[in-house]
């Protein structure tokens, strides 16, 4: 989870694994994350099936997150909330009120839409 440290870390099954020369930790980012590592274990090996077996083999424990009580669900319902807000107008051209209660007159409709796109789910080498 985006934002834990690592309590501690058991390597030794890991370093057992054909291939795998030793094990790295990955210091946590400090905010704002941007582009750093996020943190971690790092697992050096000769090949990526070596690497990836030997991922398998530690043994982590993390620390908790302020992330951790993070839900979509409720954060959508922020997003759509402030959407909906007054706001600050940077950038006014035309007059969209006077083009609805034209096209309102003329008998045209109205069609209102809105979209959503979710958080993506991305694989994650550090977390399990």
């Amino acid at each position: 989870m985006l934002g834990q440290k690592i309590k501690s870390y058991d390597d030794k099954a890991a370093l057992q694994v054909t291939g795998v020369q030793k094990t790295l930790t990955i210091d946590p980012f400090k905010p704002p994350h941007m582009f750093q590592p996020l943190g971690g274990v790092a697992v050096i090996a000769d090949n990526s099936y070596a690497a990836f077996k030997g991922r398998k083999s530690l043994k982590i424990e993390w620390d908790s997150s302020s992330n951790e009580v993070y839900n979509s669900g409720p954060f959508r319902k922020t997003l759509e909330a402030t959407s909906r807000k007054p706001c600050k107008v940077v950038r006014n051209v035309g007059d969209v009120d006077a083009t609805f209660a034209q096209s309102a007159k003329a008998g045209g409709k109205i069609i209102d839409a809105e979209y959503y796109t979710p958080h993506l789910a991305h694989a994650s080498m550090e977390h399990p």
